[in-house]
C-alpha cells in the first residue's frame, strides 16, 4: 500500500475521536448554561414572587395594637407600684434602724440606772446598819445643815423612819428661829421664799411674844413650798431657801416634822454668824 494511503488511515481514527470528544463539551457547556439559567430564574421568581415581607421591628414605648397598649400600660403601673414598695421598705429599714438605736440607747441607759439604784440600795443598807435600832414606824431628823445665804437661810434635812412595810407617811417640815429683833429675843417662824422673792407667811411671836408658829403660818407653807411636804416610805430630804424678816438675827434654827397636828420629831441646829 502507499505511504500517502497509509497515513490517511491512521488519521482517521484520530480525527473520529476529537470530533466525538467536542460534541461532548458542547453538550456539557449547554447542560451548564441551562442549569444557570434555571437557577438565575428561580432566584428572580423567589425575589419578586416568594420573598417575604420585612418585618418591622416593634419600637420600645410604642404599641400598635389596644392589646399591646394595655399590656404595655399594666406593665408600667407594676414597675411604678413595684418602685413604690421598694421606697416604703427603704423607709421601713430607716426607721427599724433608728428604733434599734434607741432601743440600744434606753437599754444603756436602763442598765445605768439599774446600776446606780443597786449602789444606791448598798449604800442605804449600810446606813441602816449604822442607825440605832428603834421602834417600827418612829420618824427621826437624822440630819440637818442651814446655812446663812444673803437675807435668806439655806437648808437641807434628812428624815428617816424605822421599819419596813409601813404605809406611806405623809406630813410636813415646819422651821421656826430663835434670835435677837430690835435687841429683844425673840421666836420667829420661818417660811419659804416664794417666786416673787418673799416670805409666806408672817413673824411668830414677834409683837404678841409667842414662842411657836401658828397653825395659819404652818398652812401657807404647806400650800406655796412643797419643799415643806414629806411624802415617803423611808426616809426623804428636802432643800430650800428660808427667808429671814428684816432686822430679825438669827441664833439658831428648829426643825419640827409634823404629822397632822402632832409633831413627830423635831432638831435644833446653833448657826455660826
Amino acid at each position: 500500500m502507499p505511504a500517502a494511503g497509509q497515513a490517511d488511515l491512521e488519521v482517521a481514527p484520530v480525527a473520529s475521536r476529537v470530533r466525538r470528544r467536542r460534541r461532548h463539551h458542547d453538550y456539557a457547556v449547554f447542560a451548564l448554561g441551562a442549569v444557570v439559567g434555571a437557577l438565575l430564574c428561580g432566584l428572580v421568581f423567589w425575589w419578586f414572587v416568594l420573598k417575604p415581607a420585612p418585618v418591622a421591628t416593634p419600637v420600645a414605648g410604642t404599641a400598635s395594637t389596644p392589646e399591646e397598649r394595655a399590656l404595655q400600660a399594666n406593665v408600667q403601673q407594676k414597675e411604678a407600684e413595684l418602685r413604690f414598695l421598694r421606697a416604703q421598705l427603704d423607709t421601713a429599714d430607716g426607721q427599724i434602724a433608728i428604733e434599734q438605736g434607741a432601743r440600744q440607747t434606753m437599754e444603756q441607759s436602763m442598765r445605768a440606772l439599774q446600776e446606780e439604784i443597786g449602789g444606791l440600795r448598798e449604800r442605804l443598807a449600810f446606813f441602816e446598819q449604822l442607825l440605832p435600832p428603834g421602834p417600827a414606824g418612829s420618824v427621826s431628823v437624822r440630819g440637818m445643815d442651814v446655812k446663812l445665804q444673803g437675807d435668806a437661810l439655806s437648808f437641807t434635812t434628812l428624815v428617816t423612819r424605822q421599819g419596813q412595810g409601813l404605809p406611806e407617811f405623809s406630813g410636813l417640815l415646819r422651821f421656826s428661829a430663835t434670835g435677837l429683833q430690835n435687841g429683844s429675843p425673840v421666836t420667829i417662824a420661818l417660811h419659804p421664799v416664794t417666786a416673787a422673792g418673799s416670805a409666806v407667811g408672817a413673824v411668830a411671836g414677834a409683837a404678841s411674844g409667842s414662842n411657836a408658829p401658828t397653825e395659819a403660818d404652818t398652812e401657807a407653807s404647806e400650800v406655796h413650798n412643797a419643799a415643806l411636804v414629806l411624802r415617803f416610805d423611808q426616809y426623804q430630804r428636802n432643800q430650800g431657801v428660808l427667808a429671814i424678816p428684816p432686822g430679825f438675827v438669827p441664833e439658831s434654827v428648829t426643825v419640827q416634822v409634823l404629822e397632822g397636828d402632832s409633831v413627830r420629831a423635831a432638831h435644833t441646829q446653833q448657826l455660826s454668824l
